[in-house]
């Protein structure tokens, strides 16, 4: 298959067991696009190179399933962060749609999913270019975000973090008003209420730790090129890194 289709993963292998008691050995595979479109697209490179000796399409789908590949969510790599937060958002739309039916009128539900999207856009293409090593936005200061309580990974920023920054905060409040609104509805039953405080609390917790993820992202990004910047011609960068972290650029 076309590498455009299906790409090896970096490490595993399946192992099956057919009828005639053969074991095959199937490296496990990422879709970089749906089931369906993969075996439509196989179907029509058979048909171009006149390979007749075809299956049917649902035959196919079998064999996908039981080889059971991931399928790619980033469009830009293997980037769990980045699939995990935006399936999040999703998530949450869900909830919101489920609180608007049952107790919120139509304009709170358009006016919370209008600021979850604009919340998403906002961590897939510009917080990035707002995180700074120091910044007086504490939400954008990669010196205060990164900080932790063990003395040897620590940092004291040198100014104060008196500004906030529109964007963050209505991506706060966006998910505070989630929250707030779980307990001022009435459910059918108590399983109904606690899957969706269920589904709120993971989504929010996934979101913050992708928000994390870009801070680490650019702060190590910085470090790199810093490196390079004053790299000696005796010398060289090299990079240790699982590739399955690998992020292939355009």
């Amino acid at each position: 298959m076309s590498p455009a289709i299906m790409t090896d993963a970096p490490f595993g292998e399946c192992t099956y067991k057919i009828s005639s008691g053969e074991t095959l050995h199937v490296p496990k595979m990422i879709l970089n696009s749906v089931r369906t479109r993969t075996v439509t697209l196989y179907m029509q490179y058979c048909r171009e190179t006149d390979y007749c000796e075809t299956l049917s399409e649902r035959t196919y789908m079998r064999l996908l399933e039981a080889i059971a590949p991931s399928v790619r969510k980033s469009m830009r790599g293997i980037d769990n962060f980045s699939a995990d937060g935006c399936q999040a958002f999703e998530n949450l739309k869900t909830v919101v749609m489920t609180i608007g039916q049952t107790g919120k009128e139509k304009n709170w539900t358009d006016k919370v999913n209008d600021k979850l999207t604009r919340g998403k856009q906002y961590l897939k293409l510009h917080y990035k270019l707002h995180v700074n090593t120091d910044s007086e936005v504490p939400d954008h200061c990669c010196r205060f975000g990164l900080s932790s309580k063990e003395k040897n990974y620590t940092s004291q920023c040198v100014h104060s973090h008196h500004l906030k920054c529109d964007d963050c905060e209505m991506l706060s409040e966006t998910l505070k008003t989630i929250e707030e609104a779980i307990d001022t509805i009435t459910f059918p039953n108590s399983d109904e209420k606690d899957d969706a405080k269920y589904v709120i609390s993971q989504s929010i917790r996934t979101i913050t730790e992708w928000k994390k993820h870009i801070m680490r992202t650019m702060n190590q990004e910085r470090a790199r090129k810093k490196i390079l910047d004053f790299l000696q011609p005796n010398e060289a960068l090299i990079e240790r890194d699982w590739a399955m972290k690998f992020l292939p650029l355009q």
